[in-house]
């Protein structure tokens, strides 16, 4: 693939054929993602202690209602401007994963990526980590349900190793959570949505903001379980 959109324009049924059936392997050296059992900032049904809360005003705060039958890059058709928020109902026409190679796509910059999900797909896994392997995302940290590894065992392992050859990090935990933090160190693009990486056909509502405040906000205790590992 030679550029971002023919990237993008990739169906998920395409990714599916290239996906090539391998053997994972089960015995590679995963000690960076060991956790210990002293953790400061999780409870004892390893969720978070507390809740989190941040309080904003701003003066100016689109509201789109696109709740109609459109491809993703038609609902995502600019990216928000600084301290802008775009409030938007789906109906589940696509798959949320693609956010964001799409903020890829109308940036052309590269990013760092923090993204929190219940559940993901190989489809999610196999693409995220060609944008890993391209440069387009630069430093990937995922946080995932700890669902993700007790019924999609082999899922969860291709994750893990994915990330691990290509120094990302990734948190499992009791985590139903679906955040996308996007930075190029001018935009902090956030996605705060109701879905999950997977497709589905659902109405989900999401926004999508250009916050430092709300990036800052969702690094913040993103980081702070990392630091329980």
């Amino acid at each position: 693939m030679n550029n971002m959109n023919d990237w993008f324009g990739t169906s998920f049924k395409d990714l599916q054929n290239e996906h090539i059936k391998k053997d994972i392997d089960l015995n590679f050296d995963d000690s960076e993602f060991k956790k210990t059992d002293n953790k400061k900032n999780t409870n004892e049904y390893n969720n978070l202690k507390e809740t989190k809360k941040i309080k904003t005003t701003v003066n100016d705060i689109r509201v789109i209602e696109k709740l109609r039958k459109e491809e993703l890059n038609k609902v995502i058709d600019c990216l928000p401007k600084k301290n802008e928020y775009i409030h938007i109902v789906s109906n589940g026409n696509f798959d949320y994963f693609k956010l964001i190679p799409r903020i890829l796509q109308l940036s052309k910059n590269n990013f760092n990526l923090y993204a929190s999900t219940w559940t993901m797909n190989y489809s999610n896994i196999d693409e995220l980590t060609k944008l890993i392997e391209v440069g387009k995302i630069n430093n990937c940290t995922i946080l995932v349900g700890d669902y993700l590894r007790k019924r999609e065992p082999l899922v969860f392992q291709h994750l893990k190793q994915s990330l691990y050859e290509n120094n990302g990090k990734l948190i499992e935990f009791s985590n139903h959570a679906k955040i996308i933090c996007m930075s190029d160190k001018e935009n902090y693009y956030v996605i705060e949505m109701s879905a999950n990486f997977t497709a589905n056909r659902r109405t989900e509502q999401m926004v999508f903001c250009n916050s430092k405040l709300v990036y800052d906000f969702h690094v913040k205790w993103m980081e702070e379980l990392i630091n329980d590992k």
